[in-house]
C-alpha cells in the first residue's frame, strides 16, 4: 500500500523522511519495543531476509527511545 509521507527520528537523532527512499521498495516494520523477545526476533529476521534483496530499504519504527535503538542495533550489528 502507498504510505503517507512521514518523518521519524533515526537512532542518531537525525530525521528520516519517507521521501528520501523514493524509488526503492520500502518495507516498514512497526514494533512496540526492540527489547522484547518477539520484536527482537522479528527485526533480526527482517534484516536477514532484506539483506538478500536489492534496492530494498527496511525502516523499523519502534516506541523505543533513539538511545535504546542505537544500543540494540550496535549489539546486533544492524544498521
Amino acid at each position: 500500500d502507498k504510505a503517507p509521507e512521514f518523518t521519524v527520528l533515526s537512532n542518531d537523532l537525525s530525521p528520516v523522511i519517507l521521501e528520501n527512499s523514493k524509488g526503492k521498495t520500502r518495507l516498514i516494520v512497526s514494533v512496540p519495543s526492540l527489547d522484547t523477545p518477539v520484536c527482537d526476533t522479528e527485526v533480526r529476521r527482517f534484516n536477514q531476509e532484506a539483506a538478500k534483496l536489492q534496492n530494498v530499504e527496511v525502516l523499523v519504527i519502534s516506541m523505543d527511545l533513539p538511545f535504546a535503538q542505537k544500543r540494540w542495533c550496535g549489539a546486533e550489528g544492524i544498521n
